[in-house]
């Protein structure tokens, strides 16, 4: 049974411009186009080559707007005139960064209510008559099929995969609901087995990012309970994953094992590292963690996030 409670903000306003409406925004773009992403490629492609799956770019944390991750997928598969389904959209807060396409339609689905903040959406593309038809439905991703919503040129979806629980499942609805031809985009993170991996533990010093590792059980939860924060802020923040259990808790590698599994083929792959992780390479935290995970390898420890776009 579905909570039903409308977890909306009362401050919500839809920004139609997320993400491209500043000229910081637009001289982001420049520079990681021409500069920074080059840059990157050259210094840090050769200490992540020995990855099990290709990759294209490696990149720091939070090293590509939001813009940029909608222009990505448009060179794969046209935004302009396309069925977009978005999982796990919340309430909806980055949809102008898809309407600004034109798609024809972009059905949000997620588990929680945020309906008052979906009708400030609805009613800002009705009033100016947007081309772009706007669905939200709360439903549980894994029961996609029982909405029988058709199939979608494009699926996106930000900060879902490494809060499924049975990821498996999910991306076999996913695969059915995908047309031939199109493609998935997804990015998530932080990946359970880097630092900050349960978006809770580092909160009180750098030191600490690995506490959801190396604590056992009832020191974690007094640790997690010493640094709780108020209901609001925890609300879309760790304090609500952990009480709810919400953690794939796969390495970086178990993803792509699923995505094969499930018939997904990657066609660009972007890692995002945590610099808070790399400062700890040379420390004793992280012989700890080789120690106490001997068959993980350090990638796992230091990749935060992965951004793929995959097809079927």
């Amino acid at each position: 049974m579905l909570d039903t409670t409308d977890l909306s903000s009362p401050d919500f306003e839809f920004d139609y411009y997320i993400g491209s409406s500043s000229l910081q925004e637009r001289l982001r773009d420049a520079v990681d186009s021409f500069l920074r992403r080059p840059l990157y490629k050259a210094i840090y492609s050769k200490k992540f080559a020995n990855l099990p799956y290709p990759v294209d770019l490696v990149l720091p944390e939070k090293g590509m707007s939001i813009l940029a991750r909608r222009q990505w997928v448009n060179q794969y598969v046209a935004l302009h005139n396309s069925r977009i389904l978005v999982i796990g959209c919340g309430s909806g807060w980055d949809f102008g960064s898809y309407l600004r396409f034109k798609p024809k339609e972009i059905v949000g689905i997620d588990l929680y209510n945020f309906e008052s903040s979906w009708q400030k959406i609805q009613k800002y593309c009705n009033q100016k008559e947007l081309p772009t038809r706007v669905i939200f439905h709360q439903a549980d991703i894994a029961e996609l099929d029982n909405l029988k919503l058709g199939e979608f040129d494009i699926i996106c979806s930000d900060a879902v995969f490494e809060h499924c629980r049975d990821l498996d499942s999910v991306l076999k609805v996913l695969h059915n609901s995908l047309r031939l031809g199109g493609v998935m985009y997804a990015a998530y993170g932080p990946l359970w087995y880097c630092w900050g991996g349960d978006h809770f533990s580092g909160r009180d010093g750098i030191e600490y990012g690995y506490n959801h590792l190396l604590l056992e059980s009832t020191s974690y939860q007094d640790y997690y309970r010493a640094n709780l924060q108020d209901p609001t802020f925890e609300l879309q923040n760790g304090g609500r994953y952990i009480e709810l259990d919400l953690f794939s808790k796969l390495s970086h590698r178990e993803y792509f094992n699923l995505y094969e599994k499930n018939d997904f083929y990657p066609q660009s792959v972007i890692i995002e590292f945590s610099k808070k992780a790399s400062i700890l390479k040379s420390t004793t935290t992280f012989r700890k963690l080789l120690g106490q995970f001997p068959n993980l390898s350090s990638y796992d420890f230091l990749i935060k996030s992965q951004i793929v776009i995959l097809s079927k």
